[in-house]
């Protein structure tokens, strides 16, 4: 229990009536000490919450903000339909300010890298963190995380994320597309700075 909760506990309150050396409280004195009670474990548990709250969210926006950073990275994904079972590849490079997206086997588009926004409208994007524990991807150890994720349409997603623990870089991630999670998509992150480049691509 928070000390300033027992502190609260122990404090006499004024209306106290003491009976051959004995104290008796009344009733009202008692709610009073119960009331001051609870609202210090409250008060001390909320600061709790939301100090740990930050704490767990910092190791994602820091990776996050590494992907944003890095001068070329590769991310491959696949986007299922949960009721169907059917899949489609998404595929999406990054060299200094130009990205590179593609579905399936189609043409590939160009454009100005756009990265992930960490604060939209005044609010954090990532909330609700939580570290999952340690898995190996491959020959890689990776820090497992899960949180809560704000799109800029203002939807909010399910997000679960490796972070490499050598390097504290996105290493793969599985994110629900949709409101309703009607869409998964799970995405490998790498980061080959020799990594070819398609040729052309639609302007």
């Amino acid at each position: 229990m928070d000390n300033t909760a027992l502190a609260e506990l122990e404090q006499a309150p004024a209306d106290v009536q003491s009976a051959g050396g004995i104290e008796i409280l009344s009733l009202t004195a008692i709610m009073k000490r119960i009331i001051r009670a609870t609202m210090a474990i409250m008060t001390a548990l909320t600061c709790g919450v939301a100090r740990a709250d930050s704490n767990d969210c910092r190791p994602i926006t820091e990776a996050i903000g590494k992907l944003n950073s890095a001068a070329q990275f590769q991310q491959k994904g696949i986007i299922t339909a949960i009721d169907t079972g059917k899949s489609y590849s998404h595929d999406y490079l990054v060299s200094g300010d130009k990205e590179y997206e593609r579905e399936d086997n189609r043409p590939w588009t160009v454009g100005v890298r756009q990265p992930i926004q960490l604060v939209i409208d005044g609010k954090s994007t990532v909330s609700e963190c939580s570290r999952d524990g340690v898995e190996r991807l491959g020959d890689v150890s990776a820090i497992v995380y899960t949180y809560k994720r704000l799109t800029p349409g203002h939807l909010v997603r399910d997000v679960r994320l490796w972070v490499t623990e050598s390097t504290g870089k996105p290493l793969q991630t599985e994110i629900s597309i949709e409101a309703d999670t009607s869409r998964k998509g799970k995405f490998t992150f790498s980061y080959d700075p020799n990594a070819a480049l398609p040729m052309g691509g639609d302007q």
